[in-house]
């Protein structure tokens, strides 16, 4: 990895999250060079995603103005990727109409999708780092592991770091405390099965189930605040047909601790080779960021119930990847 103040960032994918990302990226000075990389091809759609990448480069530029930082960020196509130190794969194929049917048709044809783009990136830059926050994100990451053959320590999914900050603001929301001293994490899928670790979560070090009785919340606002952090995304994109922004800036956040190495450790979707009894697959699990990718995977203490959870997670997602190994691509 390159010197802070010589970093290049590849966006890969310039739909609402990438060029959010790029946005972001830029206006923290996190680069020296930004490159928002759109399809490789002289088709139709190509042609319009290169419009688009060079538009989107053209007005993060006015923005970088306002600033003071002093970076280059321009569109291109894979070949522009080459000696990046970190790579955000934003590419998805179209999202389907219905939330539920994203196991099923987005993960069979983002898988495809990463098998046709990740091998000539890696190849590219094989020192890089790579970020990814296509969905769904745990099946992806995996496939984005193998087909990149990629240290898995090179490898990092946003997973679950979205929906731990989202559980931690409701429940800051609800006590009025800082978010930030609302110490838990969401673990596993990033979806209906993932693990929430209340048995030892703690504002200010005190439990959190007993202060909530102590201050006279219902204990159904901690369910709610769970459910919620899983459902709210969908409710989100029913509405609007995307979402963008906090997943931009949960990108940001692991960007920000490799570039500043800053060790943050973030719930963030990793491959497991036999670690915490969990083998061939990815899920979220607290690790340790920095320049090097993931500097170290940890254990959280969990219940015997949420042991038993998390196995259920790992086992759903497995199934999709089986799912997505088995089933062609149907245009």
């Amino acid at each position: 990895m390159k010197k802070a103040h010589a970093t290049k960032i590849s966006v890969i994918g310039i739909g609402h999250v990438g060029s959010m990302t790029g946005f972001l990226l830029a206006m923290r000075g996190l680069a020296t060079e930004i490159v928002l990389c759109a399809r490789d091809g002289t088709d139709a759609k190509a042609i319009e995603s290169q419009k688009r990448a060079e538009a989107e480069a053209l007005d993060i530029r006015h923005a970088i103005a306002f600033t003071s930082h002093r970076l280059e960020i321009r569109a291109g196509t894979s070949a522009d990727t080459r000696d990046s130190d970190i790579l955000v794969i934003a590419a998805s194929e179209k999202m389907p109409p219905k939330a539920d049917a994203i196991r099923d048709i987005l993960a069979v044809r983002n898988s495809a999708l990463m098998r046709q783009i990740i091998p000539r990136l890696a190849k590219l830059s094989p020192h890089a780092i790579i970020v990814n926050v296509a969905n769904p994100v745990d099946v992806i990451t995996y496939h984005i592991h193998k087909e990149s053959g990629f240290d898995w320590r090179k490898v990092i999914g946003t997973g679950t770091l979205l929906d731990t900050l989202r559980f931690r603001r409701r429940i800051s929301d609800e006590m009025d405390v800082f978010a930030g001293d609302v110490r838990t994490y969401i673990l596993g899928e990033h979806g209906p099965s993932s693990v929430t670790m209340l048995a030892h979560a703690t504002v200010g070090g005190t439990n959190l189930g007993r202060l909530v009785d102590a201050m006279g919340i219902h204990d159904a606002m901690l369910t709610e605040a769970e459910q919620e952090a899983k459902k709210i995304g969908s409710e989100i994109f029913r509405t609007r047909g995307y979402t963008n922004y906090a997943v931009a800036m949960a990108v940001e956040m692991i960007v920000d601790s490799i570039v500043r190495d800053r060790s943050m450790t973030l719930p963030v979707s990793v491959y497991l080779d036999g670690f915490y009894d969990l083998d061939d697959v990815c899920l979220s699990l607290p690790c340790v960021i920095s320049r090097r990718g993931i500097r170290q995977r940890l254990k959280p203490e969990l219940s015997e119930q949420e042991k038993a959870q998390l196995q259920h997670s790992a086992a759903v997602i497995r199934e999709v990847i089986k799912h997505t190994q088995e089933t062609k691509v149907v245009e």
